[in-house]
């Protein structure tokens, strides 16, 4: 025999049955406004044009703009939780709405934040300043930026700016053009050079 569907259908009062759900009989997969399912749960709004990827269990599809929004009162949490056997929540994204602040979790405890201010957190859940890096050992604490590029305008490093002064601190290339900086543009205060010298 072949397999058969489980579908359900809807009347508003007219002559005319409108299918809402389906229960596809080869593969179990269940479909709300799609009659072919292709996730273990697919919910369908309108066509994407898209193919799902294969290791779906849930799909999401619509023609327009597309959301899946979590309501909770404003005391409380949602999360979205990675888990593995042998930690349900080993890798997590949370939203504190008694906070207003958002938390990653990598790992098991949070490692990334940014709270209501707006201020970003790397390895603290409270960050004081803009962005602030904290990771607390008996060793060297850094944040490193990396150019791996051995080319005449090759450079990298940090820049403040307030008002119209800019302040760089960058390491160049071993191949870096002196004459390719434009001073004109920028006052370089200080610099550090792949010789590890000085300039200012």
């Amino acid at each position: 025999t072949s397999d058969q569907d489980i579908i359900f259908q809807v009347n508003d009062g007219g002559a005319t049955q409108t299918e809402v759900m389906r229960i596809d009989a080869s593969t179990s997969n269940v479909g709300i406004g799609t009659a072919s399912p292709s996730s273990k749960l697919h919910i369908k709004d309108g066509s994407s044009g898209a193919t799902a990827n294969a290791n779906a269990t849930l799909v999401l599809e619509s023609d327009s703009t597309n959301s899946l929004n979590f309501l909770v009162p404003n005391t409380a949490a949602s999360q979205i939780r990675f888990g593995d056997p042998q930690d349900n929540g080993n890798g997590f994204i949370t939203y504190d709405h008694s906070t207003s602040a958002m938390h990653i979790g990598v790992n098991g405890p949070t490692k990334f934040s940014i709270i209501s201010s707006g201020n970003v957190g790397i390895g603290t859940a409270a960050p004081a300043e803009l962005v602030e890096a904290e990771k607390d050992q008996n060793a060297h604490t850094v944040i490193q930026v990396d150019n791996n590029t051995a080319g005449t305008g090759a450079s990298a490093g940090l820049k403040a700016s307030a008002d119209a002064a800019d302040l760089y601190v960058r390491s160049f290339s071993s191949s870096f053009i002196t004459s390719g900086r434009n001073i004109q543009d920028s006052v370089q205060l200080l610099s550090v050079g792949a010789s590890g010298g000085f300039v200012i």
